[in-house]
């Protein structure tokens, strides 16, 4: 599990990278929004879409 902490004003473009490429190896991604928790994942990988 890797925990990455993006700050909302300031980005960090090595942080946002590091999400993109787990992201398009298939991983699982849990992010904050206005409300709650919200979990996504690459659209179109089957893998991960059964995983969540």
């Amino acid at each position: 599990m890797l925990h990455l902490h993006v700050h909302p004003e300031n980005p960090q473009q090595r942080l946002i990278e590091q999400a993109v490429e787990r992201i398009r190896a298939g991983d699982v991604v849990v992010y904050p929004t206005d409300a709650a928790y919200a979990i996504g994942c690459q659209i179109g990988n089957k893998n991960a879409m059964e995983r969540i």
